[in-house]
């Protein structure tokens, strides 16, 4: 068998999309690529990845080429960058030369599926501790948006490597610290997916068929997406603008005023945990930055934005369960907020508090300690 069978023949089995990951490190490895931790999608140790590497070169066979496959994989791989661990993307279909369109197809939704993985990692990292930790994928740390994957076919064997965007040109140090790497074994990720604030996140994104509508599932892993990306930014204005986006695709309905975000927010998480995140303030920061250009200190402000931001979605992801779209969803979050304003007599219970399908409140997470900190 040649390398160039390996590689390009039409091979439809699984494939295997490997994408570097940095800040987290896997320990206890795990063979997660029989038992994926997301159905789909392992996230793997460094020491793993050589395993597979070896596994696969094996698999393909002794002959006068195996040199120049072993040498090609290990060259092409990005396994000589600065990563922690890898996420791998299972994928069916042809992943070869000779069917471009198939091709890209594969990589595109398989990229789809690793961003957002990445991004749940990216926002649970956080959120779960008060030193400003988390996790990302490693193209979301060069320059130019570089990405270099190679996916793997174990059965056939073949490979594919697939490159796109610039040429990395450097590290892009941004606010949060993904240098401080965080270590956890699989048991580990598994009891943090299950703590309240995250466990009707979490299924929404990992389970590829969930109890929640497809439509919302889709709103919830772009807000989701969007959350990690701002706090991936350089900046706090971005971070500021990226944090109200995504809780703008969660509330807000097309060519609405800014303001229907703070009310739709009370009525999800109540007065109390709004007025503690100063919501009103965190709006208005991002308006007058966009409308008006100004951009005195935006670093508090924005800290408390991706607090805000979090607190929402996690509540929001409790809720989107008992609605079948978006804009029932708002109108219900609008029917609570308007029915907070009928004065009932003493002896009743306001229309918010006999008709809400949710507990009113943030979560208690150690981010908050950080982001509410001088």
């Amino acid at each position: 068998m040649s390398q160039d069978d390996v590689r390009l023949r039409d091979i439809q089995g699984d494939w295997w999309v490997f994408y570097p990951v940095t800040g987290l490190q896997i320990v206890e490895p795990l063979d997660t690529l029989q038992a994926p931790l997301f159905g789909d999608a392992a996230i793997v140790s460094k020491e793993q990845v050589g395993g597979f590497l070896e596994q696969f070169i094996m698999s393909a066979g002794v002959n006068d080429k195996k040199a120049d496959l072993e040498f090609a994989v290990n060259y092409r791989l990005p396994f000589t960058t600065d990563f922690h661990s890898q996420l791998a993307v299972r994928r069916k279909g042809p992943l070869t030369h000779s069917h471009p369109l198939s091709r890209k197809d594969v990589r595109v939704s398989a990229d789809g599926r690793a961003r957002a993985i990445a991004a749940l990692l990216t926002v649970l990292m956080l959120a779960s501790n008060n030193a400003g930790k988390t996790c990302c994928l490693e193209d979301q740390m060069t320059r130019g948006a570089s990405k270099k994957t190679l996916a793997l076919s174990f059965d056939t064997p073949g490979y594919s490597f697939m490159s796109g965007g610039d040429d990395m040109q450097g590290w892009l140090y941004g606010i949060f610290n993904t240098k401080q790497v965080i270590k956890a074994s699989r048991v580990e990720l598994e009891s943090l997916f299950q703590q309240p604030p995250f466990a009707r996140l979490v299924p929404i994104i990992t389970r590829r068929r969930s109890a929640i509508s497809a439509s919302l599932r889709n709103i919830v892993a772009t807000s989701l997406v969007r959350l990690s990306e701002s706090i991936m930014s350089t900046d706090s204005a971005s971070q500021l603008l990226g944090a109200v986006t995504a809780i703008e695709i969660l509330l807000t309905h097309q060519g609405e005023p800014y303001q229907s975000n703070g009310r739709r927010l009370v009525a999800l998480l109540g007065k109390e945990a709004s007025e503690r995140m100063d919501s009103d303030a965190v709006f208005h920061a991002r308006h007058e930055y966009v409308h008006r250009g100004l951009s005195l200190d935006l670093h508090d402000v924005a800290k408390r934005a991706l607090a805000l931001s979090m607190l929402a979605l996690f509540r929001y992801s409790y809720l989107a369960y008992n609605f079948r779209d978006k804009s029932t969803l708002v109108d219900y979050l609008d029917f609570i907020w308007y029915s907070d304003k009928v004065v009932d007599a003493p002896a009743l219970q306001r229309p918010a508090d006999r008709f809400s399908l949710h507990e009113r409140a943030g979560f208690d997470i150690p981010f908050l300690q950080w982001a509410l900190s001088p």
